[in-house]
């Protein structure tokens, strides 16, 4: 159980808290939409920033998705709710590959990772942001994406509530620098990568800011770096460069409508 104030165990996520301090200080409020919540690490952040906001999460591994649920249960959190899927393009059923149960790298699509990096895969629900958001009362404060490469199948299944509640979007995107340099972890992709696999990976991460780059310039919005200090600046590409020392690992942008 939590006990007011809420001291985070860990060092607080700045970026993210800088985000929500900014849009709560310009009057937004609402829902925060929290995508691959995984053990609830967001919910921390919110509670230690004394926010007025209610939460959803979407969580595909039960086991944390139940100690979500517990955690807002046992500190009775009004307006927090904790889904048992992942969402996606469509409704469907999809291949979760995961490292253990309550792997932070859990993805149900391999375009990002390679498959020597799991050990496990099980089934999970896959649902459409516009069908769960569609009758959301409020208005949605932010959505946060953090679905280890699935972030544009998010996206398009949620075409119609960014159209309609324009809210700002935060979401990861996979650097390449690393495995162009052959600098990347072999401990987490557990062992060398195949020449074909480092050279796909590349590939595909360099077409998946491209991707998301034109999707959120077709509807709209800016895009904006956001960094592990909390602060950000406006950015025309995802994409920084192989030179860029923001292209070594996970870099976190801002989407807000036009």
């Amino acid at each position: 159980m939590l006990t007011p104030p809420v001291e985070l165990h860990r060092p607080p996520d700045e970026d993210i808290q800088a985000i929500i301090l900014k849009l709560y200080g310009e009057g937004r409020r609402g829902c925060f939409v929290d995508v691959g919540a995984n053990q609830g690490r967001i919910i921390l952040n919110l509670l230690a920033l004394g926010v007025d906001l209610s939460y959803l999460g979407f969580e595909p591994q039960l086991i944390g998705a139940y100690y979500i649920q517990q955690l807002i249960d046992l500190n009775g959190l009004s307006g927090y709710h904790i889904i048992a899927a992942a969402l996606g393009s469509a409704n469907s059923m999809a291949t979760l590959y995961r490292g253990h149960p309550g792997d932070v790298s859990a993805t149900y699509t391999l375009a990002g990772y390679s498959a020597q990096r799991f050990s496990e895969k099980i089934p999970v629900p896959v649902l459409t942001a516009d069908s769960q958001l569609a009758n959301l009362e409020s208005d949605i404060f932010i959505v946060k994406i953090d679905t280890e490469g699935a972030e544009f199948e998010v996206l398009q299944g949620m075409d119609r509530t960014l159209q309609e509640k324009r809210p700002p979007v935060y979401f990861e995107v996979f650097g390449y620098r690393a495995l162009l340099e052959g600098t990347y972890s072999r401990e987490f992709n557990r062992g060398e990568l195949p020449e074909t696999e480092r050279k796909r990976l590349i590939e595909n991460r360099r077409a998946n800011m491209e991707i998301l780059g034109k999707f959120w310039r077709e509807r709209g919005y800016t895009t904006h770096l956001c960094r592990k200090d909390g602060t950000m600046y406006p950015v025309e590409s995802l994409d920084p460069g192989p030179q860029s020392d923001d292209n070594r690992g996970e870099m976190n942008f801002l989407a807000m409508p036009a």
